[in-house]
């Protein structure tokens, strides 16, 4: 039994599209679980007449995305029917009808590991957008390769939660997400780099794919062109991947100062080169097939 884990906020229309390709999925037994943290637009109450079989949980708004995953988290926890993996996905993601069967069936393949999720644009689903990382976190060396490269589960460093699949039994021995230090980024890697240490391997499941477009992502965020001024202000902003008591809370804990500080300056300086049309609106350098299994 495979639990699904998502945390919305105002996007009725886009939460209720994910919920229809979930509904598609085929030779999976699993439930879902909606954690409505604050909508303003309907989103609750749409869910219920649509989706009567989705359960829908109800936050105040202060939640973010690492509070609301929390908060459902526990709730398959205290659930008396046995869960075997927990997966967090966000609402913004499209998806086909055997990803959850290839994630189910990855993980079952992979005992002890948590799986992510192969993700690719929809502007240009041919090129591969994450799939872990394929180059070293601490040295800030951020790897992106073609799909066509990638089969079966591919080792990565660190996993999002934009499709995140966890066995049951590391949320209590690794604990929740940390939703004080990082209450809307990172605090998937954060948790999947403490599972690392506890001794879970991190895999990337590339025989599916999570869609993403960068229309979703936060201000500031490297997969989008935003004006300057709206790049400035991403740092102090908690909706912002840029967003630096986050960053340096992140950083410092799993990496260090130096590594912060390239991280910080790769931010600023890929955004100039954006500017200045020396660089497309995001990160990549190719990687060999082979070095990305090394």
């Amino acid at each position: 039994m495979v639990e699904v884990i998502i945390p919305v906020h105002n996007r009725r229309a886009v939460t209720l599209r994910c919920l229809e390709l979930l509904e598609q999925q085929t030779s999976v037994e699993f439930r879902i679980t909606v954690v409505d943290d604050g909508s303003s637009d309907g989103t609750s109450e749409a869910i219920r007449r649509r989706f009567p079989d989705v359960e829908v949980l109800r936050g105040n708004g202060s939640l973010w995305w690492a509070g609301a995953t929390n908060l459902g988290i526990r709730h398959a926890l205290q659930r008396q029917v046995v869960t075997n993996y927990i997966l967090m996905l966000n609402d913004d993601v499209e998806f086909g009808s055997d990803y959850l069967a290839c994630m189910e069936r990855s993980a079952v393949e992979n005992p002890g590991c948590l799986i992510g999720s192969l993700a690719v644009y929809v502007e240009e689903p041919g090129r591969v957008f994450w799939c872990g990382q394929a180059a070293s976190y601490r040295q800030c060396r951020y790897g992106y390769v073609r799909r066509e490269i990638l089969t079966g589960c591919v080792p990565a460093e660190a996993l999002p939660g934009r499709g995140m699949l966890v066995p049951t039994e590391a949320f209590r021995r690794v604990g929740l997400f940390d939703e004080k230090a990082f209450p809307q980024y990172a605090a998937d890697f954060d948790l999947s780099l403490r599972a690392r240490k506890t001794g879970y391997k991190l895999l990337c499941c590339c025989d599916t794919a999570v869609i993403v477009s960068t229309s979703q992502t936060g201000p500031g965020s490297a997969y989008r062109s935003d004006p300057f001024g709206v790049f400035l202000r991403s740092f102090w902003h908690v909706r912002s991947p840029n967003y630096l008591p986050t960053l340096w809370r992140f950083w410092t804990r799993h990496y260090g100062v130096i590594p912060f500080a390239r991280h910080i300056g790769k931010v600023m300086v890929g955004d100039f080169l954006r500017r200045t049309g020396l660089r497309r609106a995001h990160l990549c350098y190719e990687v060999s097939a082979d070095s990305r299994r090394s």
